[in-house]
Formats: structure tokens, sequence, C-alpha cells
């Protein structure tokens, strides 16, 4: 990826005023913030904007709201930012309008404001030129720190880098730089961990990193479909039966690369899916017709932590079991606290790998933990990023 011009390279920064798009899409229940992560990562740009005396508007946006849902507002981030930063931010009930552009405008220097809902309106979505344009006249230069939607083609992500000066923020600039040294120059020997759903979601993924990777591990229900494709059953589990001729095709690559391919020996197995499951240890090839399997089984986690005692940088996306049930989730407790205490630089790709690791305080140790989901699965890919294209190059 190319370097793009950051806050920091801009000199004359002091004062200015700054339309700063963050990606605060946040889970929030019952009016109260539930998730602090993406917030928290956002402050280093913040603080560094206001050690510098800029003016702020923030926009950003939080789900996918039908019209102006106020189960969706924003309000609530404004609060917890607020706490966070130790200084004041002021909330707008609109993101355009001649009212809160006099609203903003009455803000001086050293002041932070957060508009409302970018997606409230559809024009955001669909990548309106006018809807940027509104929102333009809130700032002299603009500050994408929003690598998580970075992917997406949206009004605030693409179309206001081409009316105003545009710079990335200083966690876009992390993500972006620390995705793409794991991609084409990672310290070695280089783990990968791939889990989660499903091998076609990940599987340009795979190709990519294949290329670079020294060990190549594969669990939740991924790990199901390569099962299958090796002729084992997986009873009623998830898998993708039209994914098993890729699942072969990553074997052979990994064998013909000397990628070291470690899939499950041994599994945990339910006899359904919830809390008041009762499960058991089996060997993959145990498996019968009716086990679902939900977790790996204590061999294989043995094969993966001594592959993780030679690392020197480990990359991990995806959960190894269904983590929505503690009983399904003791492995991929046991892989975060290995990972965590390695001393690899150690990756965490995003999505519910991060949710995961947060809902279990289990976030700390880490060298870098991305915010993005799909953007996170995009770059490391291969793919370009919209947003972060659209930024000015160093």
């Amino acid at each position: 990826m190319k370097l793009k011009k950051t806050i920091r390279d801009l000199d004359d920064i002091s004062i200015k005023t700054i339309l700063l798009r963050t990606d605060y899409n946040v889970p929030i229940v019952n009016g109260q913030v539930k998730s602090d992560f993406r917030i928290k990562a956002s402050l280093e740009t913040l603080r560094y904007l206001l050690a510098a005396n800029c003016r702020i508007t923030i926009i950003s946006h939080l789900g996918r709201p039908a019209d102006k849902n106020t189960t969706l507002s924003l309000e609530p981030v404004a609060k917890t930012l607020s706490k966070l930063l130790n200084h004041k931010v002021d909330f707008l009930a609109d993101c355009i309008g001649d009212d809160i552009l006099d609203q903003v405008n009455a803000h001086k220097a050293g002041e932070i404001v957060m508009l409302e809902n970018l997606r409230f309106y559809p024009q955001e979505e669909a990548n309106d030129l006018v809807f940027a344009a509104r929102l333009a006249q809130y700032g002299e230069v603009f500050v994408d720190d929003a690598f998580a939607v970075m992917h997406r083609k949206h009004a605030s992500i693409v179309r206001i880098p081409t009316l105003l000066p545009a710079l990335a923020g200083l966690l876009a600039e992390k993500e972006v730089t620390s995705l793409d040294h794991l991609l084409n120059a990672p310290t070695k020997p280089l783990v990968i961990i791939l889990a989660g759903a499903k091998v076609s979601e990940k599987i340009e993924v795979l190709n990519n990193l294949i290329t670079q990777a020294n060990t190549l591990i594969i669990g939740g229900a991924m790990a199901n479909t390569f099962l299958a494709a090796a002729g084992l059953k997986v009873g009623k589990s998830l898998y993708e039966p039209d994914q098993l001729s890729t699942a072969q095709k990553i074997k052979r690559q990994a064998d013909k690369q000397g990628v070291k391919l470690i899939l499950p020996q041994d599994v945990v197995v339910a006899n359904q899916l919830g809390e008041s499951a009762t499960i058991k240890h089996k060997l993959a090839t145990e498996v019968t017709a009716e086990d679902y399997i939900v977790d790996l089984g204590p061999k294989t986690m043995k094969l993966i932590i001594a592959a993780l005692g030679g690392a020197k940088t480990i990359f991990w996306n995806g959960t190894l079991g269904i983590t929505e049930v503690a009983k399904f989730a003791q492995s991929s407790k046991i892989l975060a606290k290995h990972v965590a205490d390695s001393k690899a630089q150690s990756i965490i790709g995003g999505g519910d790998t991060t949710g995961f690791l947060e809902n279990a305080n289990l976030l700390k140790g880490f060298s870098f933990v991305s915010t993005g989901g799909g953007a996170t699965l995009d770059l490391l890919a291969g793919k370009n990023l919209p947003g972060w294209d659209a930024l000015a190059d160093k």
C-alpha cells in the first residue's frame, strides 16, 4: 500500500479547522455504549489535534438505520468519548443543515463537536457528491481515521477527499502499516491462525498469506470444511460442501511451499448448540452423524501452542470455537493467553476476534489489535481500500 500523508505531515496544523471521520460503529444497549474499543483507538489522533489547538468536527456512522432511528443515535458515543478524552464533546442532533453549520462555526479552537449518524441520510451510502459537499463545509482539512470502513465507497470516505485536503489519522496509519508489513515483510517464522465460519469468506486472504507463512493453523467452522475435504465426518456441524475442492487446493499449496498446516486432530463435540449442551472430547476421526463440532480439543491445542513457541510474528483472525457459548470458548481463551504471552509480534485481525477478546477481558498483551473487519480482510487479500487510496500520497 502507498504511504499517505498524515496529520504529522501538516506543518501548519495549529488552529486548523478539522473535519474528522471516525468509526464509532459500536454496540449500544439501552442508550449505553457496551464496547468502547473503537472509541479508545481514536484517542491518539484526537489528542494530537487538541494539542495543536484545532477545532474538531467529528463525523461517523452507527449501524444501518432505515430511518432516523433514535436507538442508533451517536449521542451516547459523544458522552463516552467526552469521559475517555476528559474533554467536552458537544453533540449536535443532525449532520447537515444551515443551523448545524451555524452551530459548528460557533465553536472555537480547541473545541470538539460531534454530529449525528451519517447513515440517517441514504446519501451517505449512495456516495452522493452534494451530501459530501455539505459535510465538507465543516472543515479546512479532512482527516480520515475510520480504517474499518475504508473499504466502502461512501460519501464521507471517498467523496470528501475530492473536496478538501485529505490526510490519514494516526489510527488509520497504524492499521495500514501494521497489516501491510504482515503481507510484505513479516519477521519470520510467521504463524497464521485463520478461523471463523467460512472458507469462502477468507479464501483470498488464505491465498495471499500462505505465500508468507511458515505455519498455517485452521480453526472454527472453517476447519470443518477441511476435515470434510479429507473424507472425515463432521456430523451436524457447519461446513461448506461447495468449498471442499478449495480446502484440498490450499492443503496441496501448503505442502508444495513447505508450510506446516495444522488442522484439528481432536475436537470438542456437543449434542446440541447452547449452554445446556453435553460436551465430549473426540478424535477428529471419531465424530458421528449426531455430533456438533464446537471447539478444538487438547491435543490440537498442544500442537498450536508448540507452533507459537518459535514464532517471531503471529497473526490471528477468527475464533477457534463457537465462543458465544462459554463452554465452547475454551480453546480461544487458551490461544489468547499464549499469543499475548508470546515474545512474537502479535497482530489480531479485528472483527469477531476483537469482540471476543474484549468481552473476555483478554485484549491486553498483543502488539496490535485491528479495529477493522471487512477492511482488514480486504487489505490482507491484496485488495485496494478506496478510502485509503483517496488520501494524499506522501
